[in-house]
């Protein structure tokens, strides 16, 4: 616990617990700002290289969906997401991986939909093992991903409460898009955004059935 409040701040923890004991059905609240991100000049890590691998067969994203813990009520549309993960050199053993989707992304606790452009991209679901944070292991494999991925822009949000977070993209972040607010209670969502954020609707019911529309304007 004390790890976990130096390593991201105590309001994120204190949201994490909360978010542990009230059920994601009954009532979730969340304020993220949305990033547009590049690669870095330079990133270089610590210690071990580490090698990279766009997934691309069953095995492949069952292993990348273990290792982030997404799991998403969208399986049907899962041929919108592609996840690279992070090996060490010197072996097999999965240390980080990352998400990206095109078209748009659900955030099935708020009943949101980020809407992307066809030259757009979000980065999500982020994880990198916890024995190995300190290596460069995410600057590494979000600056290749970047780096790969050159045809389209990409975006991430990011609770700006979460320290730890905010410091593994700092480098990454060009500009700051917008800021949302959004909240579900039950099967209804309210939202409200700000900056260069455009939803459809303030308020939304039935959650990812019917969920309110984000679309990045103005980028």
């Amino acid at each position: 616990m004390l790890q976990s409040l130096r390593h991201r701040g105590l309001l994120y923890t204190l949201g994490i617990l909360f978010n542990r004991m009230v059920p994601s059905k009954v009532f979730r609240f969340r304020v993220f700002q949305v990033f547009e991100l590049q690669p870095p000049a330079e990133v270089s890590s610590t210690d071990a290289p580490f090698h990279f691998h766009w997934c691309e067969s069953e095995t492949d994203i069952q292993q990348a969906k273990a290792a982030t813990y997404f799991d998403t009520l969208d399986a049907a549309n899962m041929q919108r997401y592609e996840a690279c993960l992070a090996y060490e050199e010197t072996g097999r053993e999965c240390v980080g991986g990352v998400w990206r989707a095109s078209q748009w992304f659900v955030e099935d606790d708020l009943g949101l939909r980020i809407q992307v452009e066809p030259d757009q991209a979000w980065i999500f679901a982020a994880y990198v093992a916890t024995i190995q944070r300190g290596r460069g292991v995410y600057a590494s494999l979000l600056s290749h991903v970047l780096r790969t991925k050159t045809g389209q822009t990409h975006f991430a949000s990011i609770n700006p409460t979460n320290k730890a977070s905010i410091a593994a993209h700092r480098k990454f972040i060009r500009s700051t898009v917008g800021t949302c607010f959004a909240l579900r209670v039950f099967g209804l969502a309210i939202c409200w955004s700000s900056g260069g954020l455009q939803q459809d609707k303030w308020l939304g019911f039935g959650g990812v059935k019917l969920p309110i529309s984000i679309r990045l304007k103005g980028i």
